[in-house]
């Protein structure tokens, strides 16, 4: 099994997978789905992601990820890989993932993951909107908070 997150996550001889931030998950004996639940849940449990996006597949498919990606999740209408090319922005990267859930999704606390690093951007601004990604990116869409606007 692999996990794809804007990359590619092998599975060790002992059904580890060593991941960013949570370090190893044990996946042995575990299917693809119960797989990505407790990645899921320790990306949550950990306070990394709030609605964290993760596939986990055997291997024999093909899913494309040899492409370089971009990754959005969180509270959009199709959360998942996005296909990067040159000059694509965060802005059309939300919008490729269907863009946030209306009423749910909270454009002005946007979290961008980066080489290890977590900024916060606002996409009703210009300059969030246009940031321009980079390959292996994550962004996450948080659900708004019911006492902001």
């Amino acid at each position: 099994m692999r996990l794809f997150n804007g990359k590619k996550f092998p599975v060790s001889e002992n059904a580890e997978i060593i991941l960013p931030h949570i370090g190893k998950v044990l996946v042995e004996g575990l299917s693809e789905g119960q797989a990505a639940a407790e990645i899921i849940s320790r990306y949550k449990n950990a306070g990394i992601y709030e609605n964290p996006t993760v596939v986990v597949w055997d291997g024999s498919i093909s899913c494309g990820v040899d492409e370089p990606m971009v990754t959005v999740g969180g509270v959009v209408n199709k959360p998942g890989p996005v296909t990067f090319v040159t000059g694509l922005t965060l802005g059309a990267a939300v919008q490729a993932a269907g863009g946030p859930i209306a009423g749910f999704g909270n454009q002005k606390r946007v979290k961008l993951f980066r080489d290890q690093k977590v900024t916060e951007h606002d996409l009703t601004k210009e300059e969030s909107e246009k940031l321009l990604m980079q390959k292996n990116d994550t962004v996450e869409i948080p659900r708004k908070n019911p006492f902001s606007r």
